[in-house]
């Protein structure tokens, strides 16, 4: 079972990816946060496999939260979503184009644990 944590900033957003995610079968939701901070607690608490970050998450630089996430990890997988060019960016630099949900799902899948 991969467990899954949604930080995005949009609610209408963070409940459409919970509701897709959850259709999967081996795909568990252990949160879904819309602030930050909040976030970054229930993270820490619950280690999930994959944390996937809404791109656009309301900072100017949303890479330093990503930065921040990576490096606390040690092993996991951060991926960005960027909903404004309807693409999924796994943070090490890997980079694909969801245009379909199933592209998302698959990718959330498929990338590689972070070490």
């Amino acid at each position: 079972m991969l467990t899954v944590f949604i930080l995005c900033e949009h609610p209408l957003f963070a409940r459409g990816l919970d509701h897709l995610l959850r259709q999967e079968r081996d795909v568990e939701i252990v949160g879904v946060a819309t602030e930050e901070e909040n976030a970054l607690t229930q993270i820490r608490k619950i280690k999930p496999d994959v944390i996937l970050v809404e791109a656009d998450h309301g900072r100017p630089d949303p890479g330093t939260l990503l930065s921040t996430l990576v490096q606390e990890r040690g092993e996991g997988r951060v991926l960005s979503v960027s909903f404004n060019r309807n693409e999924a960016v796994l943070y090490t630099g890997r980079r694909w184009k969801a245009t379909r949900a199933r592209d998302l799902i698959e990718g959330i899948k498929r990338t590689q644990v972070v070490s």
